[in-house]
């Protein structure tokens, strides 16, 4: 007769982690389940039904794979009086719309999400440039505030004007900073980074240039419209001011401290020592170079000085 098993034999040879796990364990690991692996292969061959990148390429695959699969569709003008036979090809002709509907809806998930995706690591990749433009232009606002009211408070009606379109100009910075779309290649508007903090501006001219005006007015234009609301940081009251005058005028302004004034003629110029009628430093004839002596005349003069010292 055989002995019993033990207790401690039964717990040994049972263990909690052998039963259920086909079940019990995968759920709570939260793998599949052998019901929901046999529904998932039920569904179609079509990668899942997960939103990841790879499950809908994949099933943009199985979709195209299964049209291809189905019979072309009957020619126009071709009439058949089997009833059967016209109800299979209505069916089929269904299926095949169905089909090219989800391709479509597929295709355009997935146009929409890598677009999502590549103005993400836009805005990562320029947050540092933003950064340091949103700051010059927060300095460059405040300057510009209190001139023109220092300048309004001294009766200096010229400057105050002057200040106050600049001051215009730089709230269209802030706006194009805070909403530049992040689908392109963003043009910053000052150089030099953090170190050159003289609110020095990039050229206004070229291909980039003019690419920068026509998004600064773009963005204008929304907010005018009310499509976009300025972030905080943005000078709303200086916004609501611009003109139409203000954006043509952009064109002219190659720096933060407004239109530079060019010399008159006739003036004398101190960095050069120009006095008034001196002709201009283009205009100069420059000095004759040096004769620089060849290296057989060197070596003549040489042997000269050797034999008169001989002697």
């Amino acid at each position: 007769m055989p002995r019993p098993p033990t207790r401690h034999g039964l717990e040994k040879k049972y263990k909690s982690w052998r039963r259920g796990k086909s079940t019990s364990t995968a759920a709570k690991k939260g793998g599949p389940t052998a019901a929901a692996a046999a529904g998932g292969g039920a569904g179609g061959g079509g990668g899942g039904g997960g939103g990841g990148k790879g499950s809908l390429k994949n099933q943009l695959r199985s979709q195209r794979r299964f049209l291809s699969k189905l019979p072309p569709p009957p020619p126009d003008g071709d009439e058949n009086d089997d009833a059967a036979a016209d109800a299979a090809a209505a069916k089929a002709l269904a299926t095949r719309k169905a089909i090219e509907s989800r391709i479509a809806e597929i295709e355009r998930l997935i146009s929409t999400r890598d677009r999502i995706e590549f103005e993400r690591k836009n805005a990562a990749k320029y947050h540092r440039v933003r950064f340091f433009d949103r700051q010059k232009l927060t300095r460059l606002e405040r300057k510009l505030r209190r001139e023109r009211d220092d300048a309004l408070a001294d009766g200096d009606g010229a400057v105050a004007r002057r200040r106050e379109a600049e001051w215009r100009r730089c709230a269209l910075d802030q706006l194009y900073v805070a909403h530049f779309p992040h689908g392109e290649r963003y043009l910053p508007l000052f150089g030099g980074g953090e170190a050159a903090g003289k609110n020095k501006r990039t050229g206004d001219g070229g291909k980039d240039g003019r690419k920068k005006k026509v998004i600064a007015e773009r963005l204008w234009r929304d907010y005018t419209e009310g499509k976009i609301a300025p972030k905080e940081w943005v000078n709303r009251g200086a916004l609501d001011r611009v003109r139409e005058s203000d954006i043509r005028r952009m064109d002219d302004a190659d720096s933060g401290e407004g239109p530079k004034e060019r010399p008159r003629e006739g003036l004398q110029d101190a960095r050069f020592g120009g006095a008034a009628g001196a002709p201009s430093m283009s205009e100069r004839t420059p000095p004759p170079e040096p004769e620089l002596p060849s290296k057989k005349r060197r070596k003549d003069e040489r042997g000269s000085d050797d034999k008169g010292a001989g002697d």
